[in-house]
C-alpha cells in the first residue's frame, strides 16, 4: 500500500499545471436513475438509468511536461421506442495526451479521446464491432493562473459524432477562497460546479451538466439498414457531499433534466456540422419519440487525491 502511495504521489504531485484545483479525482463512479418518464402523445413511459466509471492517471516525463491518461466506461438503459422496446448502450472512452507548462501563468493540454459507442448486443461482439461503433475526438485546452486563487481556461473540443462533426469552443475558471470553503469550476458551455463546505467532511452545492452523445445501434428499431441514438440533455443538480475519510467522498444529487432527448435516426441521415447546441444543415428526420423531461436522482462515489503542495 506505501509504494502505491508513492507511486500517487509522485505522478498527483506534478499535477498542478493540469488541474487548477490542489485535488485530482483519480476515479469517480456514479449511478443515475429517473421516476417513469411519459413519452409525447402516449400513454407509455420509461425510466432511464446512467451508470458511469472515469479514472484519470498523470506520469511526469520531466518537470514541465506530464502525460496523461485514463479510461471512461459509461452504460445507458431506457425504451427507446413507445412500443416498449428496450435498449442499452455503452461508451468506452480512452484519454491519452499531453500537459506542458509553457510559463508561470501559462499551460496547455492537448488530449486524443478516442472512443468505441454501440449497443454491443452481439454475442461475437469482437467479430461484430464495425467503423461506425468508433469516433475519434480531442481536445485542446490553455489554463492561465490569474493568482493562486483563480485560474481561466479557454478550450476547443471536437469529436466525429454519427450525425458528422461536432466541434465546441469552451471558457471557464476555476476559484477557491482563501477560506477553502466556497469553490466554483466552470466550463461552459458543458459543466459548472459551485459548492460550499461547511466544514472539512460536508458540503453542499449545484451543479449543472450538458451532454452530446451518439451510439451505433446493431439491434435496429425501425429499419435493417443501420440506426444510430443521438442522446442530449441538460441537467442541474443539488447535492451533498460526504468525506468520512480523507479522499473517499459520497455525493447524493437530486436534479432535473432540461431539453433531454434519446432520438433514433437512419445511419445515413447527418448534419453538415454541430457547433455546441446548434446544427447546421440538420435535416434529419427523427425516427422515435420524445419522452418528458424530469427528476433525476444521482450517486457519486469518488477517490480524490490531494495533490503536495
Amino acid at each position: 500500500m506505501k509504494k502505491i502511495q508513492l507511486f500517487l504521489i509522485l505522478c498527483c504531485s506534478f499535477f498542478g499545471s493540469v488541474q487548477a484545483q490542489n485535488y485530482l479525482d483519480l476515479v469517480n463512479v456514479f449511478y443515475t436513475n429517473t421516476p417513469l418518464n411519459q413519452f409525447d402523445s402516449s400513454l407509455s413511459k420509461t425510466r432511464v438509468q446512467d451508470l458511469s466509471f472515469s479514472s484519470t492517471l498523470p506520469i511526469k516525463i520531466n518537470d514541465k511536461t506530464n502525460f496523461i491518461t485514463g479510461l471512461d466506461v459509461e452504460w445507458m438503459y431506457a425504451n427507446l421506442t413507445p412500443t416498449g422496446q428496450s435498449g442499452s448502450v455503452t461508451g468506452i472512452i480512452f484519454k491519452a495526451g499531453l500537459n506542458r507548462q509553457i510559463s508561470e501563468r501559462w499551460s496547455g493540454t492537448a488530449v486524443v479521446i478516442p472512443r468505441l459507442a454501440s449497443d454491443l448486443v452481439k454475442t461475437d461482439i469482437i467479430n461484430k464491432i464495425v467503423k461506425e461503433d468508433f469516433q475519434l475526438g480531442g481536445l485542446l485546452l490553455f489554463k492561465y493562473a490569474k493568482s493562486p486563487q483563480l485560474k481561466y481556461k479557454m478550450a476547443l473540443y471536437y469529436n466525429g459524432e454519427l450525425f458528422g462533426p461536432f466541434i465546441s469552443p469552451l471558457l471557464g475558471l476555476y476559484y477557491k477562497s482563501l477560506n477553502q470553503k466556497f469553490e466554483a469550476d466552470l466550463t461552459l458551455p458543458f459543466m459548472a460546479d459551485i459548492n460550499y463546505h461547511f466544514d472539512p467532511k460536508v458540503y453542499a452545492g449545484v451543479r449543472f451538466n450538458a451532454f452530446v452523445r451518439t451510439y451505433n445501434l446493431h439491434q435496429t428499431y425501425y429499419q435493417d439498414k443501420g440506426e444510430y441514438l443521438a442522446k442530449t440533455s441538460n441537467e442541474l443538480y443539488t447535492y451533498l457531499g460526504f468525506e468520512p475519510k480523507k479522499g473517499i467522498i459520497l455525493k447524493a444529487n437530486l436534479g432535473y433534466s432540461v431539453g433531454r432527448n434519446y432520438r433514433l435516426y437512419d445511419i445515413q441521415d447527418k448534419v453538415a456540422f454541430g457547433l455546441s447546441a446548434f446544427r447546421f444543415g440538420d435535416k434529419r428526420k427523427q425516427l422515435n419519440s420524445d419522452f418528458a423531461d424530469g427528476l433525476l436522482f444521482r450517486i457519486d462515489l469518488i477517490y480524490r487525491f490531494y495533490l503536495v503542495k
